[in-house]
C-alpha cells in the first residue's frame, strides 16, 4: 500500500485545503501523488481534471487502480516520473505532500507550472520546517495565505505576490 490512505494528519491537512481551494473547472497537479487520493478528491471537488506524480512504481499502480475503481481514469492522469518530466504548466492549484528536503529541491520547477492566480498547498512539514519553507517559497515570489497545524505537521498556503 502506498502512502495516501487518507488518515495520516499530513493528507488531512491537504484535504481540508482542497475543500477551500478547489473551485469548478481548475486544473490541478498532485506532486509525490502516492495513491492519488488528493486528485481523485480534486476531482470530485469540482476540479476539470488532474495529473498525479510519483517516481514510486507501487504508487503509479495504486493511483491507476484507484482512479480505476472512482471511475475517473478520463479526467486523471496518473504519471511515474519526475517534475521536471511534466511539461504542463499554469496549473491553478498544486498540492505538494512531500516532506521538506524535496519540497526545496523541486520548488523552482513548480514556480514554473504554477498560473499566475493559482494556489500552491504544501505539506508533509513539520512546525519546526515553516521558517525554511516560507522562507524558500518567498523568494520565488509566493507569499504564504493559509496555515493549518494537526499536531505537530503544518500545512501551508501560498500564492504568487
Amino acid at each position: 500500500m502506498s502512502f495516501g490512505t487518507g488518515e495520516h494528519q499530513t493528507t488531512k491537512i491537504v484535504l481540508s485545503f482542497l475543500q477551500k481551494y478547489v473551485k469548478k473547472e481548475i486544473s490541478f497537479l498532485d506532486v509525490g501523488s502516492g495513491t492519488a487520493v488528493l486528485a481523485i478528491a480534486a476531482i470530485y471537488l469540482g476540479a476539470r481534471n488532474a495529473i498525479a506524480i510519483d517516481t514510486d512504481e507501487w504508487c503509479f499502480i495504486n493511483g491507476k487502480e484507484n482512479c480505476t475503481l472512482n471511475n475517473l481514469a478520463d479526467k486523471i492522469d496518473i504519471r511515474q516520473c519526475e517534475l521536471t518530466s511534466v511539461t504542463e504548466n499554469n496549473f491553478d492549484l498544486i498540492a505538494a505532500n512531500i516532506q521538506k528536503n524535496i519540497l526545496i529541491e523541486i520548488s523552482d520547477e513548480i514556480r514554473k507550472r504554477i498560473s499566475t492566480n493559482g494556489k500552491l498547498i504544501l505539506s508533509g512539514l513539520l512546525i519546526t520546517d515553516e521558517t525554511e519553507i516560507s522562507d524558500k517559497y518567498n523568494s520565488l515570489g509566493f507569499q504564504l495565505v493559509d496555515k493549518l497545524q494537526l499536531d505537530e505537521w503544518i500545512g501551508l498556503v501560498f500564492s504568487l505576490k
